[in-house]
């Protein structure tokens, strides 16, 4: 709360006799007519005394600016800071004042103070563009929530004193994305939606949260412009030509436009630096490629109304999968229609980080995944079904989700130009109380029990991170050709097999490059099997993809490079090749067909050999390493090489390079595990492959290296 042992405001009396309540609900008060309202802070909430130095003392903190023009109402949180919320009576002394809440600060381990929180800005000077507090100010970088549970229009059932509790769980200066979505007003005031917004507001300001205000979304019927007849067929989606004949124009739509009601939520909260962002629209979708200039246009011109009004604010359009917004599939027309935003935004489930290491990191904007999600069944599993999903698989367990958690905010957080992550979404831990029934405790992305997950979100260290994107190596995002690693196995049940029979999701490597979903083999004995923890480095566990020298995954072409490259591999192998029969040769990469390119494997003693391919029984050796691995131990490999020119092998950067004529034939499709017939694979664990399309310099080596070493703790 701000500190009014400062501000001047001047007491006064209880202008009418107040009743008992419950310490944490909503109510309100009235001072007489003459009162020296106009002395007291306008930063909200802050906290005023009632019967001051009285037997029934109580502290309350006002949420918002008073009403009426003598006696005047203020709106309030009853019994603060631990006071009773009892009963006043008229001409009880009413003092602005502090409580020992007021006197927190973050180090300190208590509320921040909300009266000095500094507008949210965006520095393109670096690097890398960044979110600062205010102008030269540190870097801002969040974890958070989606929070739509306290918007009636939706219908939501939670209560204010439920709301005041999930708000003082969170980290202080939490970010969370709120639902704040014009409602018909024929059912649902303006003026009613707008003070539920300022509720909400003034709960988690005192705790130094910032808050994303979701102003239209392009899929729910509770909207007003999805339920007026502006919708196509299904009745609750807007038609494309919403956005290409502007009907969110007042001019165009009329009374009740989406410009009126950004008008109003604006003018609102214009001088509210806690309500530092505004989602311009949520998952927008057109099937064509036709309406760049139309989306541009509406992303500028809500821009331009938001700045405007709130010049303080920031502006961005969350745009849920790319391929569903315009249908593009490249990020130039993105670029050209965010290009009045102030950061780009990503709906990302299952995929590992995808959105921020490689679809956005062209683009000169920082980073927001607004929604991600961990789940709680197999994959896409029945909500109804507490047990299993519908596919008959396990649940997931509170353990896993909670871990793929942290692994997912390392990957995202890793990007310099990430600043928030926003897991979908903060629940009260009654099942009942969320307005969606297939997210009431047991739906795809909410556990019953959240405890561990949220205390991995509180506590994730968000500052003292290592930076590392497609970019950091100093080459293009366009040098990256592949990045896979093994939380991607917490998308399904520990044990399940990717192969393109499997269920949804669970046909796919994820690729964290240019690859996307990598359909996995025809038959369940050659997919890779997902581990939730069966590697422990350093008294920590690791999810990974496990094989067993038959088991491999192919790329679609996506991986093919010109003869040169340079490989990184974390590995864990659990046995070497036994120097007989279809287990011979351990390969980690090789061509799927049989052509003449590099191909990388494992030897009997655990060096790593890199070879021209022929076949499955092994081709031309090139070079091999004189350090070894060993099984049951983890290991950090690179290979690089140049058709005709040179090779480098390192393993636990024991360094073997020199020069070579060999050279080697483009691939088409390669594949990581095993030979092109499916035989002579690796056994053991992939926890991390990266490859890039460049022969890697010792700097860019390093780097690499040291991001790889700290992750897993790995000694050089």
């Amino acid at each position: 709360m701000a500190n009014n042992a400062l501000s001047g405001g001047q007491p006064t009396t209880l202008y009418a006799s107040l009743s008992s309540a419950t310490a944490g609900s909503y109510g309100s008060f009235e001072v007489p007519p003459g009162a020296p309202v106009s002395t007291w802070s306008a930063v909200y909430p802050f906290t005023v005394l009632i019967d001051y130095l009285g037997a029934g003392f109580e502290a309350v903190a006002v949420t918002g600016p008073y009403t009426g023009t003598g006696p005047y109402t203020f709106p309030c949180i009853r019994g603060a800071d631990g006071t009773a919320a009892g009963a006043h009576t008229s001409g009880a002394a009413v003092v602005p004042g502090v409580t020992a809440q007021d006197m927190g600060s973050p180090s300190a381990g208590g509320p921040p103070d909300p009266s000095n929180m500094p507008w949210l800005s965006v520095d393109n000077s670096g690097p890398f563009p960044v979110v600062r507090q205010g102008a030269g100010g540190a870097q801002y970088r969040a974890t958070g929530y989606n929070f739509w549970i306290y918007y009636p229009p939706e219908g939501a059932t939670i209560t204010q004193e439920q709301m005041q509790d999930l708000m003082a769980q969170l980290r202080p200066g939490s970010l969370i994305r709120t639902w704040a979505y014009a409602p018909n007003p024929s059912s649902y005031t303006w003026a009613s939606a707008v003070t539920a917004l300022q509720q909400v507001v003034a709960a988690g300001k005192r705790y130094g949260h910032r808050f994303i205000f979701t102003l239209s979304t392009w899929g729910d019927v509770n909207e007003l412009y999805n339920a007026t007849g502006q919708t196509d067929t299904s009745g609750n989606v807007k038609e494309v030509a919403w956005i290409t004949a502007q009907r969110y124009l007042h001019s165009v739509y009329g009374a009740n436009s989406l410009q009126d009601w950004v008008t109003l939520v604006c003018e609102t909260f214009a001088a509210e630096p806690s309500v530092a962002i505004y989602d311009i629209m949520n998952e927008p979708e057109d099937a064509t490629t036709t309406n760049v200039t139309a989306w541009a246009t509406y992303c500028s011109t809500m821009s331009g109304w938001i700045k405007a009004i709130a010049p303080g604010a920031l502006a961005y359009i969350a745009s849920g999968d790319l391929g569903d917004f315009i249908g593009w599939g490249n990020t130039s027309q993105y670029a050209t229609v965010v290009a009045s935003m102030d950061f780009t935004g990503w709906h990302d489930y299952g995929t590992s980080g995808i959105s921020s290491l490689y679809s956005y990191d062209s683009i000169a904007k920082p980073q927001l995944i607004d929604e991600y999600g961990a789940y709680a069944k197999g994959h896409y599993g029945a909500y109804t079904d507490s047990d299993l999903d519908s596919n008959g698989l396990p649940a997931m367990t509170w353990e896993a989700q909670a871990r793929y958690t942290e692994l997912y905010l390392e990957t995202v957080f890793r990007s310099e130009m990430t600043f928030a992550a926003l897991y979908w979404s903060l629940m009260d831990t009654d099942p009942g109380n969320g307005p969606y029934g297939d997210y009431d405790g047991t739906g795809q992305y909410e556990p019953l029990n959240q405890a561990r997950t949220r205390k991995v979100i509180r506590d994730y260290p968000v500052y003292d991170h290592p930076y590392f994107n497609a970019e950091t190596i100093g080459g293009s995002y366009s040098d990256l050709l592949a990045w896979i690693n093994g939380t991607q196995a917490f998308r399904y049940p520990d044990g399940s097999v990717i192969y393109s029979g499997a269920n949804a999701l669970q046909q796919n490597v994820i690729d964290m490059g240019p690859g996307g979903q990598l359909t996995g083999p025809s038959s369940s004995g050659a997919g890779p099997v997902v581990r939730h923890k069966s590697v422990l480095i350093r008294g920590q566990d690791w999810p990974s993809l496990q094989f067993s020298a038959v088991q491999f995954f192919a790329d679609s072409g996506s991986w093919a490079d010109s003869g040169s490259a340079t490989y990184f591999f974390v590995l864990y192998p659990t046995a070497l090749p036994t120097g007989s029969g279809s287990t011979t040769f351990g390969y980690l990469i090789a061509p799927a067909t049989n052509v003449t390119d590099a191909a990388i494997r494992i030897t009997s003693t655990g060096a790593v050999v890199l070879e021209k391919y022929s076949a499955a029984t092994g081709g031309t050796v090139v070079a091999t390493s004189t350090a070894l691995l060993t099984a049951n131990s983890p290991a950090l490999v690179m290979v690089s090489f140049a058709s005709g020119s040179s090779y480098r092998i390192d393993v636990n950067t024991v360094v073997l390079s020199g020069s070579t004529a060999t050279t080697f034939t483009a691939p088409s499709v390669l594949q990581f595990g095993a030979a092109a017939d499916g035989t002579n694979g690796f056994s053991g664990h992939l926890l991390e492959l990266i490859k890039f399309k460049l022969v890697a310099s010792e700097a860019q080596v390093s780097t690499v290296n040291a991001y790889l070493t700290r992750k897993y703790g790995l000694q050089s």
